[in-house]
Parts: structure tokens; C-alpha cells; sequence
């Protein structure tokens, strides 16, 4: 078996020319969403200043809540949580020990409760 003769001893593969080199130089077209050289884009400082003006005189939709409310929220729902869960082991322990036991039969009231609350937050959680 023969080797190929190297076109150039410079080239990096010995005994190949680079497909690159001996491809014919061709202007490499620019995409369609390169950056323009015109001022297709371009904005007057008038119109700038007046999109700006018509902004500020729009008043911004508040939304249902705000972050002050939600942070409030957030802060007063594990607490109350918190001071029931201590009131109950104030009250209901026995020898410094809380141990709930419940039966069965009471599940059904809780289903009972449980199902218009889960109605009701449901539907204003959706509004």
C-alpha cells in the first residue's frame, strides 16, 4: 500500500490537504437576524420622550395582592400554627408528654368540615 504525497510539508495532515484550503474562497452570507447597519430601529428623541410621558401618566393595574400583603401572610400563617400547636401542649399534656390519639369514626366530621373550606379556597384561589 502507497501513501499520498503531501501537497505542502506545512500542512497539519501530512499526506492530506485540509478540506478547508481547497475548498474555493466564498463570502460567507450573513444571517437574517444580524444586527443592521441602516437605522431601520432607530427612534427620534420626540418620540422617545413622548413614549415615555404617556407611561408615566398611565396608571399601573395593581395586582390582587401585594408583596406587602403576601409577606404579611406568610409571616402570620406559621405563627398562628405555632401558638395553637403551644397552646395545646400547655393545656392537653400529660406529665410534660402530648400524645393525640383519635378514632376512626371522628374522620368523617373532619371530611365534613374540611369539604366547604377546600370549596370556598378553592373557588377564590381561582378568581
Amino acid at each position: 500500500m502507497t501513501q499520498p504525497v503531501a501537497k505542502d510539508e506545512n500542512t497539519i495532515f501530512k499526506g492530506y490537504g485540509s478540506p478547508f484550503q481547497s475548498a474555493p474562497k466564498q463570502e460567507i452570507p450573513q444571517p437574517p437576524y444580524a444586527k443592521s447597519k441602516s437605522n431601520e430601529f432607530a427612534v427620534s428623541e420626540d418620540k422617545w420622550n413622548s413614549a415615555l410621558s404617556v407611561e408615566k401618566e398611565t396608571p399601573k393595574e395593581e395586582s390582587p395582592t401585594s408583596k406587602k400583603e403576601l409577606v404579611a401572610l406568610l409571616l402570620l400563617l406559621p405563627g398562628i400554627v405555632f401558638a395553637l400547636f403551644g397552646l395545646a401542649l400547655f393545656f392537653f399534656s400529660s406529665d410534660g408528654v402530648l400524645t393525640l390519639r383519635w378514632n376512626k369514626s371522628v374522620a368523617y366530621f373532619y371530611f365534613l368540615g374540611a369539604a366547604p373550606l377546600l370549596y370556598l379556597g378553592w373557588r377564590a384561589f381561582r378568581t
